[in-house]
């Protein structure tokens, strides 16, 4: 009747008493788990440990003891379930510190898992995983979308309060170098369209290296400069690719078709810290409460 719920691996432990004591000869055990073995296993052991694979599933042991060629006739036997996340091994929970808690995905090329309505659960309490943002619109309410991981992908509990107020799930992408709010640990580097040379050969020379200077991301001065200064159409090119560009706006208008647009990356903000300042065990789970990995570490 028991359910195995926090770990793959069962220890089972058994002796054995010959009756009458004249009998002489090595006792030997045989062993079969009903639901996942059709054969008997012998041993010399007095105890067997087995993997049994993620799912819900009941099982029963047997076991029943040998010598010479006498088999117990009425083995003993003890019948349990096993309740483990079909994730098991899939995701993780790769590093805990005062700050983060970090799962890692270990998935196929092409596989991917929704994790929203996931829970993760400690001393200090516990979180599910809600809907978050893949993309990120500032000023505006999140949007609501079920979080899917893939292979080789991070998901990061932070303990701080998210740096976009009610947004906290979202997915970095690499024009966030754009947003006035720092994110921690992504990469500050702005993301420029390169220029069409094309479009600006009819300028002066001089206003065809200003604007080609826009390409390193950074506005230009141009108060000072009596070339551009009486030049309207080239300071319209200047200010319209600046409004148009140089922002975090624009950058998604001309990057978010990219294949690498997103980081593999996910960003959590659960509001509190997970991590216990003390020795403690984290436990992850699916959305249907079954175990897909625990953690144990000392502060």
């Amino acid at each position: 009747g028991e359910i195995i719920d926090k770990t793959k691996k069962v220890t089972f432990e058994f002796g054995a008493i010959v009756s009458p004591k004249e009998t002489q000869g090595q006792i030997l055990f045989e062993t079969k788990v009903e639901g996942l073995e059709s054969q008997w296993q012998q041993t010399s052991a007095q105890k067997r440990t087995i993997e049994f694979p993620a799912g819900s599933k009941e099982y029963t042991f047997l076991v029943r003891a040998k010598i010479n060629s006498v088999i117990d006739q009425t083995p003993a036997k003890r019948t349990f379930k096993v309740n483990l996340s079909l994730y098991l091994g899939k995701v993780k929970i790769s590093s805990v510190s005062n700050s983060v808690v970090t799962l890692t995905s270990y998935l196929n090329q092409e596989e991917k898992i929704n994790i929203t309505n996931w829970k993760i659960k400690g001393k200090r309490g516990e979180f599910t995983i809600p809907q978050g943002s893949t993309l990120y619109i500032p000023a505006s309410f999140p949007s609501n979308e079920d979080i899917f991981i893939k292979k080789s992908d991070t998901v990061y509990f932070w303990a701080s309060s998210s740096p976009f107020g009610i947004n906290r799930v979202f997915r970095p992408n690499k024009c966030f170098g754009y947003l006035k709010t720092p994110v921690q640990s992504i990469s500050s580097q702005k993301i420029c369209p390169r220029i069409n040379r094309e479009e600006i050969c009819y300028f002066s020379d001089r206003c065809q290296s200003l604007i080609l200077g826009l390409e390193r991301c950074t506005s230009v001065d141009y108060s000072k400069d009596p070339q551009i200064s009486w030049d309207d159409n080239c300071k319209s090119y200047i200010n319209n690719y600046i409004a148009e560009n140089l922002n975090y706006d624009g950058c998604v208008e001309n990057y978010y078709k990219d294949k690498d647009f997103f980081q593999n990356t996910w960003y959590i903000y659960p509001g509190f810290n997970i991590f216990c300042k003390c020795s403690d065990i984290l436990y992850l789970y699916d959305k249907n409460g079954l175990l897909v990995d625990k953690y144990y570490y000392k502060s």
